[in-house]
């Protein structure tokens, strides 16, 4: 996916494979340094002990060091190996299972050792010393270093400031996706591709296929991804205005056809390497690009483009696409450029038609600060397409077929 060369389906099939491996191999020598420096010093700190310690208390440091390996072993209950496992095969369920798994070990290890402070009250007793528990207690040599009041004070502001902090996060809370029951033929492209688990299938016996999608709108992060994987998100329908299975209230289908036809009519009247770009706002920022021969169509994520919006582009006027991706690994919505780079190798649907040629497209993956980049990438995008001379100016068809299509594909 990295740099600007064309994109064929054998290549990009190849690209998406290398950045994967690229990925593992970092993983792979990071984890590997973890473990040497970690050893390192665990070797460091055991001569250190062996050579201060007598044998009688090094021995009982063992003892006390494998009773504790002992006790986490209860009290993790193999989450450390179960855990990972299931947030590999199923990312989206991280967010129930990690509150799920600190509550059961905080549980099992609050019985097996209760945190205690100072033995039960005698009235027949003074103690002579009171030792104090620094984590339950903590607040009062606070209190005696200061006073009462700041004490109030602290603990107030703290209170407040936890209450007031959903409020303080920037940017606007996500509009969820919805669902067109009218356009929606339970398909299940959206479920499969959403990263959060927040799509799912369900039983619908007024349908023809006897199922539909409900959005869970508290999980839903409005990356529009399943836009992206709905069939009825093509702009080639005959429809007027258009409306999809599932879209996103605030970017919808038909808003997305009238901005990409108003970028191409301002290009329209340049003779020769017209390039619409399809960028992802959280990418390398592309509004640098635009010029007399540059349009820019931005989405909140590249996995929100539907493949035909490519094809549509070129009909109407474009003579190359260039689709700016964020970095891999660096997706705000985890899986936006692979699911792109798999849709336009036809590994994946909706897939980028055959008939698309692919020597006038482009993907990069680009971070903010890489504009130089992004630029040098339009730039030679444009020199190939001087060389392969104007695209064919074919009218869009919005026909019936592909009504038809959108509305009954499965």
């Amino acid at each position: 996916m990295k740099g600007a060369a064309p994109v064929r389906a054998a290549p990009l099939a190849a690209a998406t494979a290398a950045p994967a491996l690229r990925t593992v191999t970092r993983g792979f020598l990071r984890l590997a340094a973890g473990e040497v420096v970690a050893a390192g010093i665990a070797f460091a700190t055991t001569v250190y002990l062996a050579r201060t310690l007598e044998a009688a208390a090094y021995g009982a440091l063992g003892v006390a060091l494998a009773l504790l390996a002992y006790g986490a072993t209860v009290t993790d209950g193999g989450m450390d190996a179960f855990g990972p496992r299931v947030v590999a095969a199923e990312p989206g369920r991280i967010g129930s299972l990690v509150p799920g798994v600190l509550v059961v070990r905080l549980l099992v290890a609050a019985l097996l050792h209760p945190a205690t402070s100072q033995a039960p009250w005698d009235p027949l007793q003074l103690p002579a010393t009171i030792e104090l528990d620094w984590f339950l207690l903590f607040m009062h040599p606070l209190m005696e270093a200061t006073s009462p009041a700041v004490l109030w004070a602290l603990t107030g502001g703290a209170t407040l400031l936890l209450v007031a902090l959903p409020a303080l996060l920037p940017g606007p809370k996500p509009v969820a996706a919805v669902v067109d029951p009218a356009n929606c033929n339970g398909c299940a492209r959206c479920t499969v591709d959403c990263p959060y688990q927040a799509v799912l299938l369900v039983p619908a016996p007024g349908v023809r296929t006897g199922r539909q999608v409900e959005v869970i709108a508290d999980r839903c992060a409005a990356c529009g991804l399943c836009a992206g994987a709905c069939p009825s998100s093509t702009p080639f329908r005959s429809t007027e205005t258009l409306a999809a299975g599932i879209d996103m209230p605030d970017a919808d289908v038909q808003r997305q056809r009238v901005k990409l036809e108003a970028a191409l009519a301002r290009i329209a009247q340049a003779t020769a390497g017209r390039i619409i770009v399809f960028a992802c706002a959280e990418a390398a920022n592309a509004a640098a690009l635009e010029d007399a021969r540059t349009a820019l169509l931005d989405m909140r994520c590249i996995g929100m483009l539907p493949p035909s919006f490519i094809e549509y582009a070129l009909r109407a006027g474009a003579d190359g696409a260039l689709l700016v991706a964020c970095r891999e690994g660096e997706c705000r919505y985890r899986i936006g450029a692979e699911l792109t780079a798999q849709r336009l190798a036809g590994e994946r649907q909706p897939i980028l038609r055959k008939s698309v040629p692919r020597e006038r497209l482009r993907m990069v993956a680009l971070a903010a600060g890489e504009e130089d980049d992004l630029v040098a990438a339009r730039d030679a995008l444009r020199r190939a397409l001087d060389a392969l001379g104007p695209a064919p100016r074919l009218r869009p068809k919005r026909d019936a077929s592909a009504e038809r299509t959108a509305r009954g594909h499965a």
